[in-house]
């Protein structure tokens, strides 16, 4: 391995004589077959454990797949996360090789007025080839399987149908209701179908008004006022009391976040769907701590780096308006301008874009009444906006990380603490070329149903498109056009 703190298994194949190539010119070079897995040094040591049971923590980063073997006597209890495993009259001793533990939670397919989902329902689509959740931050969610005809259950394959299966690392099965199964084409049908939650985009209410409400309130009351009755359920944790003013038909899922004067408009937030629980968290995901360098031995990672929006200086403003007495018992106003004595303000944490730029702001608002307006206090409140808005002097990142076409590479070491986050987790970039860093956030992510991992994951600035999600469904259902902001 390139890394000194682990070791691979690996074999030999060629036809160079070793003994002789090293005999005759002192040197050989020789290639490796090796099995996909790392082995750290560090767990090749045994640990004693207690009669009452001792817990072992995975030291990486990294999901593992290690073999254990335990020695020992009479009955063991293994558990390994949420899996039990139970040995009864052991002698000896019991091995446990988790990289040939192989389970799949195999995606379930019901019909489309099933009610209990903890049935096996129609049957399992044990033949699926391929299957792939994506879901964005506030956007979209949705399900792609890849089924042959030939499979066991193809012709019970049909819209509006729902499917079962797992959708991340952390939440239950998620429900899929299928929309669309495309033509056969070389004995093979795509299948799409989005998440159970959509069906919301069908249940139509009059309006949605509320003062002094909470976000579960105002999230409630639109499920209740639905022209359908429906099994969904809301929760937040936004306790900020608002106004929600909604005068015109529209959908409920359309209410939670597709126009102007949502509630995700006013409330703000990160939705979670579980299946028929809709939470809207404050902040869905955590600050992971995780770290990568932005352009170091990423080359097989699609990077961009946005500067329209950096600024290397910003040019604040205030206004306040002088009343004149013009000697004839009237009174005349006049509008006065404050600026720094040198215009600008440097942004200390600005990236280096060989050239400057500024940021005009008006400072008036962090004004109260009766405070003096002069270059000195503006100056003040200047250099607090700057640190409460650091973000002015950083580029904006977009960095998609896929996996599967890097695990075998070096490069796959500087990414592998990715596999960790979650949709909405938040991670740190850094620039070293420019000496800053930024925070980004988890905004899409591919999840591969049939290996249970992550198989890509997209970083970003963490804007809402959960309203042109709503529009997209309802241009291709009725071709209605909405304004959304």
């Amino acid at each position: 391995s390139y890394d000194v703190r682990y070791f691979r298994y690996g074999a030999y194949s060629g036809g160079v004589d070793i003994k002789e190539e090293l005999r005759n010119y002192g040197e050989c070079s020789i290639s490796f077959n090796c099995k996909p897995y790392r082995y750290s040094f560090e767990g090749q040591t045994a640990v004693e454990i207690p009669s009452g049971g001792a817990t072992l923590e995975n030291a990486e980063m990294l999901a593992a797949k290690p073999y254990i073997k335990i020695y020992g006597s009479g009955n063991i209890s293994l558990h390994i996360n949420s899996d039990t495993f139970t040995f009864e009259n052991v002698s000896d001793y019991i091995e446990i090789n988790r990289a040939k533990v192989v389970y799949v939670m195999i995606p379930i397919l019901y019909d489309k007025s099933e009610e209990n989902f903890t049935r096996n329902g129609i049957g399992f689509l044990t033949d699926v080839i391929s299957c792939e959740v994506t879901e964005e931050r506030n956007g979209s969610y949705e399900l792609s399987i890849s089924y042959p005809i030939t499979g066991n259950i193809y012709a019970y394959i049909n819209e509006g149908n729902i499917i079962k299966c797992k959708a991340n690392d952390t939440s239950d099965p998620q429900l899929f209701r299928i929309y669309s199964c495309s033509k056969p084409l070389n004995g093979i049908v795509s299948i799409k179908a989005e998440h159970i939650s959509y069906d919301l985009n069908g249940i139509p209410i009059a309006e949605l008004k509320l003062k002094s409400a909470t976000a579960q309130m105002a999230i409630t009351k639109a499920i209740s006022d639905g022209a359908f009755e429906s099994k969904f359920k809301a929760l937040s944790d936004i306790a900020t009391l608002n106004t929600i003013d909604l005068s015109e038909p529209c959908s409920i899922r359309a209410a939670l976040g597709g126009q102007q004067g949502s509630v995700l408009d006013i409330w703000g937030g990160e939705y979670e769907f579980d299946n028929y629980v809709i939470k809207l968290h404050s902040h869905r995901g955590s600050d992971t701590g995780v770290t990568i360098e932005y352009g170091k031995n990423l080359t097989d990672i699609k990077q961009d780096k946005n500067i329209t929006a950096t600024y290397t200086h910003i040019m604040p403003y205030a206004t306040y308006t002088e009343q004149k007495d013009d000697g004839n018992g009237k009174t005349t106003s006049e509008d006065k301008f404050v600026y720094l004595k040198d215009k600008v303000l440097p942004i200390n944490e600005a990236a280096e874009l060989g050239h400057k730029k500024a940021y005009i702001i008006n400072l008036s608002d962090q004004f109260s009444a009766g405070d003096e307006i002069t270059p000195a206090t503006l100056r003040t409140k200047a250099e607090t906006y700057l640190k409460a808005h650091t973000s002015l002097g950083v580029p904006s990142v977009s960095i998609t990380a896929s996996f599967v076409s890097l695990w075998q590479t070096e490069e796959y070491k500087n990414i592998a603490p990715l596999e960790k986050v979650k949709l909405c987790d938040t991670v740190t970039v850094k620039f070293a070329k420019l000496g800053v860093s930024a925070k980004a956030k988890v905004i899409k992510t591919v999840y591969d149903v049939l290996a249970e991992k992550y198989k890509s994951i997209e970083l970003g600035d963490a804007k809402s498109n959960f309203a042109q999600t709503v529009l997209d469904q309802n241009k291709a259902i009725a071709g209605i056009t909405t304004l959304v902001k």
